[in-house]
């Protein structure tokens, strides 16, 4: 997706700054909180940021960072756009946001496809090669210029954003330095194009100037935040490409200035501002009041529960009701003979399996623990985001682990005398299949260690981390303190008074209930939110199981699909992940860091899938060619008397660890429980609970 530029009058620099003179960032919270860099010795980058480009998740507490690495930090880049544009917050069900979504969906996704889809019905109707040919080279030439031309245009908008951006700032610094005069503006233009990384930090594949991370200096809070797992993991990849070329951060589709612009606004404006959904940009307060009547009235009709929804979830809603009608219509048309109504009918149950799943775990037992709001849009990030995430890193770990593979296995087979006998030009493709199977049996350790690689590292780890993200991406009111909430309503309501407008969705009389959740069901609303991210991941990796890797057969799709329902792995290591965040975030252990909180769901996943991988792996280079040909001979009863050993582990694997969770989810309500009564009890000590 690329973004058109925003043609938008900049506002004064004054007004802004007085705003955050007036309002506080440390709205209910400590200033560390609200500011990890306050009491701390700062100094400027280029372009007179307060942060480095290149740094990214020195602070673990900040969820605009992973924003910014998602879809190519297009989320963060609109977020950043409106708050620096258009300040205050608006009403985002104006028929102008709809024309906006319209004709960004409509010029970024519907163009391409419709290109694609019209490429397809043309090819269909060319008998003659040479002319299909020809016609699919005009199409994918049009089709890549289509792309570049959305990529320049999304180009330019983040180059504007980034220079309006680093005017704010210089108008900043002068203010604050008392230098504003009558040359001011003539020297912040100077100052500004005198900047050659504002074109850099936006290239598709660019070099940003380096500026070393120096902050933070004797701070004993960053220090122990900088021994988190993300930290360690970013400062592990940057040192093989940042600083290396030239003395320049390289980076892809600019997704470390996103990240910088996101921190630096943040820091520019008061936390009520910032306190807005993405892409809606609908400020919390907006629709939480109604959420929080039905918690408090104990409403749990569904559908006062989805007229309580936020904008965004709403969208996301339409867009999956879209999808399926779009795939509806496809199935009745002739395109594709693979997908008719019945594979239609799967693909309804592959999304059935999921919302079944969340049945269970949040609406029947859960419902006033976490709102539905929530639900849809974890749901939402894991089945979009998180996939996204996994998907790009899997393939760059498995990339690596390849040519790494690929020199081992060269190696040993110029050692142990296997290249000889390859060297012989007589041989026979079925003389030379048998040797590499040869090969491999005789060095099983390299099949165990490929393995083990895959299933721990580029299977398990990538995707427990992703979709750890995608629950920490997402900052929702549930999940907020009170004050914050409070103080939102009354900037909101101040600064709409001032300007002497009225908002239909919001008023006065509109107010804040009191949250009275207990802190285990606080953890139950964390364990939800997880699990809700995890059956999305887990939804959209089953439709591409389904639909992708498996052949174009229905009886395969169905079987595909109830194999991987008996199993719910992904929800089951999102729930083990919950255990370790609960004491991180709720019961303040401080030594609870992200590498211990996933280590179980790391378990179970890299276990789970090494069984499988493994035991695959070796029947296929046992099986011989006379084995093969018995094997076609045999019924599906021998088949399924072959796989009853691997369905007796897994499950048990997924018992295993499914009771480990009860005992642990269990003893940490025992835990939450007593410290929401010494809590209150210290409350009536103070006399807070008097009337």
């Amino acid at each position: 997706m690329t973004l058109a530029s925003i043609e938008t009058e900049m506002p004064p620099l004054s007004s802004i700054i007085e705003q955050a003179e007036v309002e506080p960032t440390n709205f209910g919270i400590s200033a560390v909180d609200a500011n990890p860099s306050a009491n701390t010795v700062r100094r400027r980058y280029y372009g007179g940021f307060s942060t480095s480009i290149c740094q990214f998740f020195d602070d673990p507490r900040r969820r605009n960072d992973c924003c910014a690495l998602a879809c190519l930090g297009v989320l963060s880049s609109d977020r950043t756009r409106h708050l620096m544009y258009d300040h205050q917050p608006q009403l985002s069900t104006s028929p102008s946001f709809k024309r906006l979504w319209a004709t960004r969906l409509g010029v970024n996704v519907g163009l391409p496809i419709l290109l694609l889809m019209l490429g397809r019905i043309v090819l269909k109707y060319i008998d003659d090669k040479d002319t299909k040919s020809q016609v699919s080279t005009i199409l994918s030439i049009a089709f890549i210029a289509l792309i570049v031309l959305l990529q320049l245009l999304a180009y330019k908008a983040r180059v504007k954003t980034r220079t309006d951006l680093m005017r704010l700032i210089q108008e900043k610094t002068f203010l604050e330095g008392g230098e504003e005069g009558p040359d001011t503006t003539e020297r912040i233009e100077h100052l500004i194009h005198g900047q050659n990384s504002i074109r850099h930090a936006h290239g598709c594949i660019s070099g940003h100037p380096k500026d070393e991370n120096q902050d933070f200096i004797n701070s004993p809070l960053e220090d122990e935040n900088r021994s988190d797992l993300c930290t360690k993991i970013w400062n592990f990849s940057r040192s093989f490409c940042c600083g290396s070329f030239c003395g320049c951060w390289i980076q892809c589709c600019g997704m470390c200035a996103i990240g910088q612009e996101e921190r630096e606004i943040n820091q520019m404006l008061p936390r009520p501002q910032q306190m807005i959904d993405y892409i809606s940009f609908q400020p919390y307060v907006e629709y939480y009041s109604s959420i929080q009547l039905l918690r408090q009235n104990a409403n749990g009709s569904l559908t006062a529960h989805f007229k309580a929804l936020s904008e965004l979830s709403k969208l996301l809603l339409r867009i999956l009701i879209s999808f399926l009608l779009l795939c509806f219509l496809y199935s009745l048309l002739d395109f594709n003979k693979n997908f008719t109504l019945a594979n239609l009918l799967v693909l309804l149950a592959t999304f059935g399996q999921a919302f079944f799943i969340l049945y269970f775990v949040h609406w029947k037992w859960h419902r006033f623990d976490l709102s539905l709001d929530a639900v849809v849009k974890y749901f939402g990030c894991g089945f979009l985001i998180s996939v996204s995430f996994a998907m790009v890193y899997e393939i760059l770990l498995q990339t690596v682990l390849a040519i790494v593979g690929a020199i081992v296995i060269v190696v040993e087979i110029l050692a142990d005398g296997t290249a000889e006998k390859l060297s012989n030009k007589d041989l026979s493709d079925k003389e030379q299949n048998q040797i590499y199977i040869d090969f491999l049996k005789n060095h099983p350790g390299l099949i165990l260690i490929a393995t083990f690689l895959n299933a721990f590292l580029v299977a398990a780890f990538v995707e427990e981390l992703s979709k750890y993200f995608g629950y920490w991406m997402i900052e929702h009111p549930d999940f907020l303190p009170p004050k914050e909430l409070e103080e939102q309503e009354i900037y909101i309501h101040a600064s709409r008074s001032e300007e002497g407008g009225t908002n239909p969705g919001y008023s006065k009389s509109t107010h804040l209930a009191t949250d009275e959740r207990k802190l285990n069901q606080i953890g139950a609303a964390i364990t939800i939110a997880m699990v809700a991210v995890a059956t999305g991941f887990a939804c959209c990796e089953n439709i591409m199981y389904i639909f992708v890797y498996t052949p174009s057969n229905l009886s395969q799709e169905i079987s595909t699909l109830v194999a991987r329902s008996i199993f719910p792995v992904h929800p089951l290591c999102a729930a083990l992940q919950s255990i370790g965040i609960c004491r991180r975030d709720l019961e303040k252990d401080s030594s609870m860091k992200l590498g211990k909180a996933i280590l179980p769901a790391l378990l179970l996943h890299g276990t789970f899938d090494f069984i499988l991988m493994a035991i695959g792996a070796f029947s296929s280079i046992n099986q011989s060619n006379q084995e093969k040909k018995d094997q076609e001979d045999t019924t599906d009863l021998d088949d399924l008397f072959e796989e009853l050993p691997i369905l007796g582990i897994s499950m048990s694997l997924v018992i295993i660890f499914a009771t480990y969770y009860i005992i642990a989810s269990r003893k940490q309500k025992v835990r939450l429980d007593q410290m929401y009564i010494s809590e209150l009890a210290s409350q009536v000590e103070q006399g807070s609970l008097l009337t």
